[in-house]
């Protein structure tokens, strides 16, 4: 397979069959953090056969052959570092030093009031945001509800 286009970093909040696609982009030295998995939800009903199909897909990843590929994966659940307090702190005081730098620049979809959480649930829930959808306890007129 060529490659046309790689990548130092992969972040994967999908999982399943593009965990293996975003690995396959990488150039040697890259590195891919999966961190959700998104596939495995579909629909507005649970549907354990796109579950099991996603779980599937999944691809294995043989240490030796990351070796030899200078590659590298990790994950993350945020879930899980609940008693990291000290970790968690510190991680998101550089995260906030970034973006007051200006390194990161978080892409905003659309703001929503508290009274329209709903609203604002159903967007992400149907997939039709690219960025964050923000909700802020009352609006004004500089952030309308949608950007």
């Amino acid at each position: 397979m060529k490659k046309t286009f790689c990548v130092d970093i992969v972040l994967d909040p999908l999982s399943g069959s593009d965990t293996k696609k975003g690995y396959q982009l990488l150039k040697p030295m890259g590195k891919i953090i999966a961190f959700g998995g998104a596939n495995f939800i579909s629909g507005e009903k649970r549907n354990y056969w796109s579950i099991i199909k996603n779980y599937l897909s999944i691809p294995s990843f043989n240490g030796m052959k990351m070796m030899v590929d200078n590659k590298s994966l990790s994950g993350f659940h945020l879930g899980k570092l609940a008693g990291e307090r000290k970790l968690l702190t510190d991680a998101f005081l550089d995260l906030l030093q970034m973006y007051k730098d200006g390194k990161i620049k978080p892409r905003i979809d659309s703001v929503f009031p508290f009274e329209k959480i709903g609203d604002a649930m159903q967007k992400m829930y149907n997939r039709q945001n690219i960025g964050k959808v923000i909700l802020v306890p009352e609006m004004t007129r500089d952030n309308e509800e949608e950007k």
